[in-house]
């Protein structure tokens, strides 16, 4: 009787500490890269990410940036190429007389 009585005890004591060992589990499962220290890369696939917040900038160039950009090079400087007629093969390229 006093074995069984002790299996009992033992057995209480561990479901009151169950609710603890819950409450932990159930806050480490709700961290993600934004309530924690963890990577992106860490979140669930199929996880939103939060919504960015407004910059009041739109997408592309902004006003008064410089362009950067390369120069045309003059028609008569351009060479057009063709792949070698006749052959399955992908030999070196011949020079064309026509233009696109």
């Amino acid at each position: 009787m006093a074995a069984r009585d002790a299996v009992i005890i033992e057995l209480l004591a561990k479901v009151a500490a169950l609710p603890v060992r819950v409450a932990e589990l159930e806050a480490r499962l709700s961290q993600n890269s934004s309530s924690s220290s963890k990577p992106p890369s860490s979140d669930s696939p199929g996880t939103p990410r939060p919504p960015k917040k407004p910059t009041g900038r739109g997408p592309g160039g902004q006003p008064g940036h410089k362009k950067h950009e390369r120069r045309l090079l003059p028609p008569e400087a351009v060479q057009h190429f063709a792949p070698v007629s006749g052959t399955d093969s992908y030999g070196p390229p011949t020079r064309t007389t026509t233009t696109p």
